[in-house]
């Protein structure tokens, strides 16, 4: 069992961490915002606003030169926020749950549980950092992306000038963000491809998946060997003498549903104001989608 255990520990190490002299340092921690701030905030006339599904996937890959580590987490949450005729301005945030991360890495069940359980030990959401540092715990749990700006979408940023093609409308937007891993935060700038079903003026759904993997530096995030109380394995990497890899590719797909209600009232209020003060709509509070990872009914 101690030679097992050995071999996980140095297997952890090769496959996940950057050598000494090669990996950047940590971005500062910083608690991420949370996943519904804006989901609360008044919608736009327009604009409409979109649950994601918690029956998403996030694929995580590392072509490291000992093994090749494979990874994904299947429970996704967050929200869309999108005006169909000027898709430029979509906002949202997506959310990926690290305690449902498993590694399907060997053939081997065991190997893979073995792995699985370390990989949560370096993000630090063990079963003893939940019980002895809650708060950490909260923090690091969950992989945020934030749209922060739209940067091209083609062909067209207006959904109704986009063809329709076996039932659904698909532009290719660049989004730039930031992606909060371990709490440290990092600037992304991600391709997606976006489908959209129903009507242009007001989809009911919407698909979306990368078009090419987010590169993710587990060294700039602070993510390495720990033990189950999170503290830094250091003699590890003394053990392993071979330059490794740092990059994490990261993929994402999944899928929103239109939130009828929260469009009915930020719409209703919307109009109400408008008639009020001669359309200088003031905006009001509405109902905020749930962006706790809850499964939408399909």
């Amino acid at each position: 069992m101690r030679h097992r255990g050995l071999f996980f520990a140095l297997f952890a190490v090769s496959g996940l961490v950057a050598c000494k002299n090669d990996k950047p340092a940590p971005i500062a921690e910083q608690a991420p915002p949370p996943a519904s701030a804006s989901a609360s905030a008044p919608l736009a006339v327009g604009e409409a606003s979109y649950v994601i599904r918690a029956d998403g996937k996030v694929s995580v890959g590392i072509d490291a030169p000992l093994e090749k580590f494979k990874g994904e987490t299947k429970k996704l949450g967050g929200f869309f926020r999108v005006q169909p005729k000027k898709l430029d301005a979509s906002t949202g945030t997506i959310t990926a749950s690290l305690l449902e991360f498993k590694t399907m890495t060997f053939d081997d069940k065991d190997k893979n549980e073995s792995q699985t359980e370390h990989a949560l030990n370096w993000f630090e959401v063990g079963d003893d950092v939940k019980a002895k540092r809650p708060k950490d715990f909260d923090n690091y749990k969950n992989v945020l992306f934030q749209i922060d700006s739209i940067e091209s979408v083609t062909p067209s940023a207006d959904l109704t000038q986009v063809p329709e093609k076996d039932g659904v409308r698909t532009v290719t937007m660049k989004a730039k963000g930031t992606v909060w891993v371990h709490s440290r935060p990092a600037q992304k700038t991600v391709l997606v491809e976006l489908a959209f079903k129903g009507s242009p003026t007001m989809p009911s759904e919407v698909s979306f998946k990368t078009k090419e993997p987010v590169h993710v530096s587990l060294a700039a995030h602070d993510v390495k060997p720990r033990d189950t109380a999170g503290k830094f394995l250091d003699g590890t990497l003394s053990v392993i003498g071979k330059k490794l890899d740092d990059d994490a590719q990261v993929s994402v797909e999944g899928s929103a549903m239109h939130d009828p209600g929260a469009k009915a009232a930020a719409s209703a209020s919307a109009m109400s104001s408008a008639m009020v003060l001669g359309w200088q709509a003031m905006p009001a509070p509405s109902a905020a989608p749930s962006t706790t990872g809850a499964t939408v009914k399909k």
